[in-house]
């Protein structure tokens, strides 16, 4: 996980980050089918694949977000996706989210530094393309940022019995005399709350089968979603760093010291 050494963060030179989502929910915009292909001739030098998905709909939550229906927007969620396909910018009515994966075992996590950034650069041109063409300006509603890691059999697991292992708090007692000796899988999920009612952080650990080799693995997800004291851009920045804070530390505190040593190099 990503670290400023002012912080005294916990360092990982090997982390098992896959991909990083940062993004804000706002109330629906007048985004109709027209402004896509402006859209695209804007990021199309970054970005020259463009890809359709189903919008993203949440349900309402603590954080003051909306209740949206497939009625309600009924166009796609849009995906700009670089050349080298780790970098995605996503746009739909009443999100923006932006980025990165790794697609190959060779991608390296850019760091947080570089993430945010480039998020809020991307940001900066969406709202600028809004004001161009009248389409009033974003009205936050809650942030969101995510941080999926992917354990794969064989990295501190072998069989999912063993998977307090990695995560100490899921522990399972293997004893022959139980009727139930084995697990054949795993969905826990867990919610935590920030500190100063900024939000919560929602944990995810799930067993699954990677694509497209099908090897097993688990699935580690850390997402914080809330909002700051206002939207102010310096206050927005105070929240995605905290935001951030509350999943290394998260990421420490659910992981084993073992995996935290042997398998992600933890040096601090």
């Amino acid at each position: 996980m990503p670290e400023n050494p002012a912080e005294g963060l916990p360092t990982y030179e090997n982390p098992p980050v896959v991909e990083v989502v940062c993004g804000v929910f706002f109330q629906p915009i007048k985004l109709q089918l027209p402004h896509y292909g402006l859209l695209w001739e804007r990021f199309k030098g970054d970005y020259p694949r463009f890809e359709e998905a189903i919008p993203l709909i949440r349900a309402a939550a603590n954080a003051g977000e909306i209740t949206l229906t497939a009625a309600d927007i009924p166009l796609p969620r849009l995906w700009f996706i670089s050349a080298d396909d780790t970098s995605v910018v996503q746009i739909q009515r009443n999100c923006f989210l932006t980025n990165w994966r790794r697609v190959r075992p060779t991608d390296e996590y850019p760091r947080y530094q570089k993430v945010i950034e480039l998020h809020n650069d991307r940001l900066t041109s969406f709202k600028t393309f809004l004001e161009e063409h009248e389409l009033g300006s974003l009205v936050p509603n809650y942030y969101e940022m995510t941080y999926v890691n992917h354990v794969p059999q064989g990295d501190g697991w072998e069989t999912l019995d063993e998977i307090g292992e990695l995560f100490p708090d899921l522990a399972w007692r293997r004893e022959p005399s139980r009727y139930l000796t084995s697990i054949s899988g795993v969905n826990q999920r867990l919610t935590f709350e920030m500190p100063d009612q900024m939000g919560q952080l929602l944990v995810a650990i799930q067993s699954a089968e990677r694509r497209p080799d099908m090897h097993k693995i688990l699935t580690f997800e850390l997402t914080v979603r809330g909002k700051p004291q206002d939207h102010s851009e310096d206050q927005v920045r105070r929240w995605f760093d905290s935001a951030r804070k509350t999943i290394v530390r998260g990421f420490t505190d659910l992981t084993s010291g073992e995996a935290q040593r042997d398998l992600w190099k933890r040096t601090r």
